[in-house]
């Protein structure tokens, strides 16, 4: 069972009445003090709307004021944010409408240096304005509010490497910190220890009773560490520590006190074990474990590991008040486009991959103007049907710029395609060749082979492709037929996440490949498929990485001898698309909350059918601040399956609000239908915007 941080605050009450709990200079708090007064607070802040998954900015300076609201935060139920007043109004601004924080609690002397407080929907408390309010409530504890994975900590990196990522830190996360032995660093764990906390100031003098020198944030270099020793009580005991402000702040620790082995002469000092409840691994690029003395990346995991960062507001999409304006005068549902997003990804995949051809898979969105822009930059096609060969021919695609890598076709299909000088032409089965030796003599086939592809988001592996025991023995029988054995092509699955798919699909070429040589086949082509995962709620491989395995794998191994393709559609549209709904209506049904919106899986949000275990897709409204509820979300139709989402934590939504769903430029439109009569979405190009 999870002890939560202000319980057990509440316990060292009980302890240590009358004891100091915080100074600063004169001032001083006991932890009687301490906890009603924190209990005031909280009670204020619970009528004020703060409860599980509310941010609240903390900006004042350190007093012993400070550290009552940060515990009344988390008595509320609460995410306390810190907001130092130091720091530049552009940090502060980035910060606040970053961490969607719903109340500002400060004092009076520093509202101005709150960049936009009085534009944004967060709330203003000002703790020293509002101290007769405060004051007339209860000084009873409060019964808590919150469960293990609540946020109670949004906490940034320091943005050395751009703009800081906002750190999401649950309740269970910091009772697995709270508990570490030295654990004294940050305010709210101090009291755990039953310590009297002294607030820092710019510079501490040494006394006599220090004992415990903890060592963190920067790299402990044996220099600094000799300097101390000369100049402290040999009882003194330093520890270092390590961890990122993602595996909440300490995962390994090193006690350096009486250590032989330290010599303060030498270049580093060791970081030491994992601490209770951590997990941490050496790997290499393909996430597997180093040999012992080699170089590898660090991995953390465990409880101490955070929820993840703030999911950033999208730019240029919905963050800006320019696209609520420009989209407002729109009738709900539709979708816009971002032809720039379309560019990114294309760039993205041609420059992993830069010898490799890529094929557009039509069917993933097919769009004219989509279309257009890839014909441009030089993508071929990938098609699976007859209309949308027809359609590529209509936007003057050349037959040389078009495959046909689906593995069931129809007889009349064959004949098109062979009429229209498709070449390419996908089989999996001896029946579809003979299919072709009848309507599409001296085809260049390609053979799809079947590969586990279980750790994908849709796995093909039951519906598509021949067993790889079983390849040489097709690609000889296409010989036969009087066709051309012409390549080998296979699916990792829809959305693959794992890029151990990668690597095995590399180690199924090079073993067909082998053996095709073997056997005197001569094949020419070798198709990667589709496949490349998008980051949608859950972090994926970057397609560089991905572009890694496949260059050191395959294109190595194939050199200049085969031609190499690879068909995205996902990865290429996904991101360009932002479906825009309209909140129609809201019910409580038992203790869960409905909202209704005006499309739904039949009519945009098909894909949301199989991926209801899990939020798929980013949403975002205009009303970030708003307190947080979760919501089950329903579509239009009297269809009972058609929910796409369940149980996710939106701001609290009213009926007219509109929702802006993230990267649904793929499947949206080509799987949408009229069902119920409920309209296809709209489409828009954000570049026509005025």
């Amino acid at each position: 069972m999870i002890a939560y941080i202000h319980e057990l605050f509440q316990l060292r009450v009980v302890q240590n009445l009358n004891q100091t709990a915080v100074f600063l200079d004169n001032k001083r708090l006991t932890y009687l003090e301490l906890n009603r007064q924190a209990n005031q607070l909280a009670r204020y802040l619970c009528e004020l709307g703060v409860g599980p998954e509310v941010v609240v900015g903390l900006s004042r300076e350190r007093s012993p004021q400070m550290v009552v609201a940060l515990l009344a935060i988390l008595k509320a139920g609460g995410a306390y944010f810190p907001l130092d007043p130091t720091y530049p109004k552009e940090r502060l601004a980035f910060m606040i409408q970053n961490a969607r924080a719903s109340i500002l609690l400060t004092q009076a002397q520093h509202l101005n240096k709150l960049p936009h407080c009085d534009e944004c929907d967060a709330k203003i408390a000002c703790l020293d304005r509002d101290r007769e309010i405060i004051a007339r409530e209860s000084q009873e504890n409060l019964v808590n509010r919150v469960q293990a994975k609540n946020l109670a900590n949004v906490i940034y990196t320091s943005g050395s490497t751009g703009k800081p990522k906002g750190v999401a830190i649950a309740y269970e996360s910091l009772a697995n910190f709270i508990k570490f032995e030295i654990t004294v660093l940050d305010l709210p764990t101090a009291f755990w220890h039953q310590l009297c906390l002294e607030l820092d100031r710019e510079r501490l003098a040494i006394t006599d009773s220090l004992r415990l020198v903890i060592i963190g944030g920067e790299r402990a270099r044996p220099q600094q560490l000799g300097i101390w020793k000369k100049r402290v009580n040999p009882k003194v005991r330093f520890v270092n520590t390590y961890g990122p402000t993602e595996a909440t702040v300490m995962t390994t620790m090193c006690d350096l006190a009486g250590s032989k082995a330290i010599a303060t002469s030498g270049r580093v000092l060791p970081i030491g074990r994992v601490i209770k409840n951590t997990q941490t691994y050496i790997l290499d690029p393909l996430l597997k474990p180093v040999p012992e003395r080699e170089m590898g990346q660090l991995y953390i995991g465990g409880i101490g590991l955070v929820r993840g960062y703030l999911k950033p507001l999208q730019q240029p999409k919905v963050c800006e008040v320019e696209f609520f304006r420009k989209t407002r005068s729109l009738k709900t549902p539709f979708i816009i486009y971002n032809l720039e997003e379309l560019d990114k990804s294309y760039q993205a995949i041609q420059q992993a991959l830069p010898s490799v051809k890529i094929y557009y898979s039509v069917k993933c969105n097919p769009i004219e103007r989509i279309i257009e822009r890839l014909k441009n930059k030089g993508s071929g096609f990938e098609i699976a049907s007859l209309a949308e060969a027809e359609q590529l021919f209509r936007q003057n695609i050349k037959p040389s710029e078009i495959v046909c890598l689906h593995p069931i076709k129809s007889p009349d299909f064959i004949q098109y395609l062979h009429h229209h000088q498709i070449e390419i032409l996908a089989v999996d089965s001896y029946e579809e060749v003979d299919k072709i030796a009848t309507f599409a003599p001296e085809s260049k086939i390609v053979v799809r082979i079947n590969i586990p592809n279980t750790k994908s988001v849709w796995s093909l592996s039951g519906k598509f492709g021949i067993d790889v025991s079983e390849a040489i023995a097709l690609l000889k029988y296409i010989q036969a037929k009087g066709l051309i054995p012409y390549g080998i092509t296979t699916h990792v699955g829809s959305q693959c996440e794992d890029i151990d798919s990668w690597l095995e699909c590399a180690k199924v070429y090079q073993a067909v490949l082998k053996m095709a040589q073997m056997a005197d086949i001569r094949l020419q082509f070798v198709s990667l498929g589709g496949g490349l995962p998008v980051r949608y709620c859950q972090p994926v491989p970057e397609i560089e990485a991905i572009g890694k395995v496949i260059r050191e794998n395959l294109l190595d191994y194939t050199c200049n001898n085969y031609q190499v393709s690879i068909e995205p559609g996902r990865a290429m549209v996904a991101t360009m698309g932002i479906l825009v709904v309209t909140v129609i209506g809201l019910a409580k049904r038992g203790e869960q909350m409905w909202t209704y919106i005006d499309a739904g899986t039949y009519n945009g949000l098909a894909e949301a059918i199989e991926t209801s275990d899990r939020q798929f897709y980013q949403i975002v409204t205009e009303h970030p601040h708003r307190r947080q509820i979760n919501y089950n979300i329903g579509g239009p139709t009297c269809a009972s399956m058609d929910a796409p989402f369940q149980d996710i934590s939106l701001p609290e939504l009213q009926i007219g609000d509109r929702l802006y769903i993230l990267d649904v430029g793929a499947y949206s439109i080509s799987c949408a239908s009229s069902f119920n009569g409920f309209p296809v979405p709209d489409t828009y190009f954000y570049q026509d915007l005025r």
